[in-house]
């Protein structure tokens, strides 16, 4: 299973992934001739181990010259794809939509960023702004497209320019009004999947049959999350309260998987945890069958990944509203009722 090195104005498919779950779901939903047929768009949050495997794929700088203004990253972008890009304007393109000046006037299809996106960012200031854009003026609107095209403030699906919404269960979203809802289990897309692909999947990500002996060596698997990049919280507040949730459990109980986003190394501060630093999606390793005898984590979605009945803690139950309602469901009960509704 392996990629050969395309001419790009071949590729019959683009992927914008953004985020390893939408990079595994991609992965996954594909056969291995769509896989080599991709072209991938990655920035820095695909980590570079993982870009390197895909020779068919470009890295987008979102901290250069060209991304600090967004008038001139309309016109650079309008430019760049013409010149260099120029397979997109007839490729199939899946992903995430928040790279508005390179999908303008280009139709795509929706992966979700994380298991119940849909109903965690109706909590967040992404869909305030959203919902703030649809009150505009008519004239207002029409400027805003004009200038940077329908996908601007309208992630998650929302532009009329997405026609089908993946998920990994099923919605009803009005923003989501006259578009395909298709409904992939990831469980279901890895036990289909042949021995060769799975091979390729765990090659990807740099997981070994050891890898998987370590983290069943361990009672607990704490979740973090990207409180401090998200500007939530600082660092030594970020520290002291998973240094709480630690102790709870003793630190030679407890793996630390992070965050993708999580920047924080936590290796100094809690020696004797095992911290799997490995860049793959908790959902990942869900489907592989790896399982805990309890899942701790403050409020991320990623802990209901392991099943129904499995033991969870949900740390920010106990903790200030404001802090964490931009990162997840505030209850257990209220992610269980989303998930399995």
């Amino acid at each position: 299973f392996e990629f050969g090195k395309m001419n790009n104005s071949k590729m019959s498919r683009v992927c914008i992934p953004c985020s390893t779950y939408v990079l595994t779901f991609y992965l996954l939903m594909s056969s291995q001739k769509e896989i080599d047929n991709t072209f991938f768009f990655f920035a820095h949050t695909i980590p570079e181990n993982i870009r390197k495997k895909f020779p068919n794929s470009t890295f987008i700088d979102l901290k250069d010259f060209w991304h600090k203004n967004k008038y001139v990253l309309a016109l650079y972008t309008l430019v760049k794809r013409r010149k260099d890009w120029a397979f997109l304007f007839d490729a199939d393109i899946y992903g995430l939509d928040f790279y508005w000046d390179l999908l303008r006037g280009l139709k795509m299809k929706y992966i979700e960023d994380c298991p119940n996106v849909l109903d965690i960012w109706e909590n967040s200031n992404l869909y305030r702004e959203y919902k703030e854009f649809e009150t505009y003026s008519p004239l207002k609107k029409r400027l805003k497209r004009l200038l940077f095209g329908d996908y601007y403030q309208h992630p998650v699906g929302t532009s009329s320019m997405v026609t089908t919404i993946y998920t990994s269960s099923p919605y009803n979203k009005p923003y989501h009004e006259n578009k395909k809802n298709i409904v992939k289990r990831l469980s279901e897309e890895w036990d289909s999947s042949s021995k060769e692909k799975k091979q390729y999947l765990l090659g990807i990500f740099d997981l070994s049959k050891e890898d998987l002996q370590e983290l069943a060596s361990r009672k607990v698997i704490l979740l973090t999350q990207a409180f401090v990049e998200d500007g939530k919280m600082s660092d030594k507040e970020q520290i002291e309260m998973y240094r709480t949730i630690i102790e709870h459990y003793g630190e030679e109980n407890i793996i630390i998987k992070k965050h993708p986003r999580d920047g924080r190394n936590y290796e100094k501060d809690f020696p004797e945890a095992l911290h799997f630093n490995k860049n793959i999606p908790m959902q990942m390793l869900a489907v592989m069958g790896v399982s805990f005898k309890c899942v701790a984590t403050v409020n991320s979605s990623s802990a209901l990944s392991f099943g129904a009945d499995v033991n969870i803690d949900w740390w920010g139950e106990q903790m200030d509203e404001e802090l964490i309602r931009d990162e997840g469901f505030l209850t257990l009960k209220e992610a269980k009722q989303v998930l399995y509704h």
